[in-house]
């Protein structure tokens, strides 16, 4: 490690206690759907304080709404704005964006700590959202700001995305996207444990309808059991399954027993136990591998499918229903690409080994930087497995280390004016 990193690293050791501040008043706001303004004021405050250039609008739905890739319910951003911080560098080197949700899931029951006051146990910060991802998020911000109070310039743009929805459909980096924000590459700091993640799957939820014909309970041979129609066709989806799983095989996602999965989650059906139903509908999660759009995705599907009920004589003449829901992009920055190798390369300086480098089974925000924003992007973050859990909680010494390494890339990429 270089005598400028070591000296950021020793700053860093020596303002641990302004970023684990920082973090737990982020932790503070209960930042749910709908309820993301007061944390994007505070956040945009910060920014100002820091010097930085501020970028905070509540976007326009039918803007938004009416893009390829938007899967939202919103009916207005009024309490739900955007913040872009801007850094400018002295010209000369690459920018880069750092990419963060601040909207954080329910904070569900079985808590033995108040989810949203960022209490300290056993070097633990814990609260909704500390893990997924505002810790993450902290570290970057907090970096930056210590590179600059350092007095270290960088030649590149550095923008801080603090995005809304990435729980609900990515509409918030949809909007930053539309706004014209792009970048040489981006890093979001979801927990991924310093693993280096260049790819995601997305995935998309479907409803599908079987028809069937009622008949009493004790002469159910005269009619059509919809009940027993859906399970042909859930048999067929594991068949589907299977097949995906031989075609879109990459390497990124080997460590999932299955990298394509197709997941019922609901089934409904019949009205009286001594009736054979006369409909059946089941909902699942089909999953967009890393080669597909979603429309292809949805092809590809409709396609097997219609195949396969025509297997049936009953499906034949009298057709399931498919209804598409709510879906999520994939996306994949080549292995090979500049901003990858970089991050491997710094956290091989500081951890004596190279990182996992590996693909996401579930979609995160990397998909709408890279298909929307033209925008190389990686997952990289600290964290644990307490995302979505009772109890969350990121550890102090994890967020400390991610700044250092965070300040290291950025460096690193960016450029640094001697």
């Amino acid at each position: 490690m270089d005598d400028l990193k070591m000296k950021v690293c020793q700053y860093i050791d020596g303002h641990k206690d302004e970023l684990v501040e920082f973090l737990q008043e982020m932790v503070r706001f209960d930042s749910v759907y709908l309820k993301e303004e007061g944390i994007q004021n505070y956040l945009a405050d910060c920014f100002k304080r820091a010097g930085w250039k501020v970028d905070l609008w509540k976007p326009n739905l039918d803007e938004v709404s009416g893009h390829e890739a938007y899967s939202g319910k919103r009916e207005n951003f009024e309490t739900s704005p955007l913040l872009v911080g801007t850094i400018n560098g002295s010209g000369g080197g690459k920018s880069l964006i750092l990419n963060g949700h601040i909207d954080v899931v329910p904070e569900g029951d079985n808590w033995n700590y108040k989810p949203y006051e960022g209490i300290i146990e056993d070097g633990r910060i814990i609260g909704r959202g500390a893990n997924d991802m505002k810790g993450g998020l902290a570290a970057g911000i907090m970096a930056l700001k210590f590179l600059s109070e350092m007095g270290i310039k960088l030649k590149g743009d550095v923008m801080i995305e603090s995005v809304i929805d990435e729980e609900v459909g990515s509409a918030g980096s949809l909007a930053v996207a539309l706004r014209g924000y792009k970048a040489d590459g981006a890093i979001i700091p979801e927990p991924s444990k310093y693993a280096v993640v260049p790819a995601c799957q997305g995935s998309t939820f479907f409803r599908i309808s079987v028809p069937g014909k009622t008949a009493h309970g004790a002469y159910h041979y005269l009619g059509i059991n919809a009940i027993k129609k859906a399970q042909f066709l859930m048999d067929k989806l594991d068949e589907l399954e299977e097949k995906r799983q031989k075609e879109f095989f990459n390497d990124l996602f080997s460590c999932y027993p299955i990298q394509c999965p197709i997941a019922v989650g609901k089934l409904n059906s019949g009205a009286w136990p001594s009736m054979s139903p006369d409909l059946a509908v089941f909902e699942g999660r089909y999953g967009v591998t890393y080669k597909e759009t979603v429309a292809e995705a949805k092809a590809y599907f409709m396609d097997f499918m219609e195949r396969a009920w025509q297997e049936d004589e009953w499906l034949k003449e009298n057709p399931p229903k498919v209804e598409w829901l709510e879906f999520w992009n994939s996306g994949i920055t080549d292995i090979e690409h500049e901003i990858v190798k970089t991050a491997v390369r710094i956290h091989e300086e500081f951890e004596g080994k190279k990182p996992e480098v590996k693909g996401y089974a579930a979609p995160v925000d990397l998909a709408i930087l890279t298909r929307y924003a033209d925008t190389p992007t990686i997952v990289y973050g600290p964290g644990n497995d307490s995302l979505h859990q009772s109890d969350e909680y990121i550890e102090i010494d994890d967020i400390v280390k991610y700044a250092k390494h965070f300040s290291a890339i950025v460096m690193d990429w960016c450029g640094v004016e001697e």
